[in-house]
């Protein structure tokens, strides 16, 4: 029961964490418009991961366990690079990415792979 009850408070955190970075103050005007019309999109994958993370916290964990070490990167060259180009494509990569492993039925707007994210990573760096 506990371990279950690790697993939400993980996931929960994770799309707490996903909300605030999609929906911020001045998102309307920040975000570049490719990327702001797939925001309905984003969040019916939400939606379909919170469907699923009812039944399956552990599963849902083990999703977050992929997801975790780009988020990571991404946070770190956030706060070491200059905003780029590469940089804002990781940020959307990555929330492509979660689409892919949270919301599996759905198609991601652009390829996305743990492959071509180490990719895109580097051409940050």
């Amino acid at each position: 029961q506990s371990m279950q009850g690790s697993c939400y408070q993980e996931s929960h955190q994770d799309i707490q964490t996903q909300l605030d970075t999609l929906l911020y103050a001045g998102f309307l005007t920040c975000t570049p418009y490719l990327w702001l019309q797939e925001m309905p999109r984003y969040f019916r994958a939400l939606t379909i991961r919170l469907n699923k993370l009812a039944d399956s916290p552990a599963g849902d964990e083990k999703k977050l366990q992929l997801l975790r070490p780009f988020l990571q990167e991404y946070t770190r060259l956030q706060k070491t690079a200059e905003d780029s180009t590469e940089i804002i494509r990781l940020r959307w990569m990555l929330e492509e990415y979660r689409v892919s492993l949270f919301a599996q039925p759905m198609k991601t707007a652009v390829p996305v792979s743990p492959k071509r994210i180490e990719k895109q990573i580097k051409l940050c760096l």
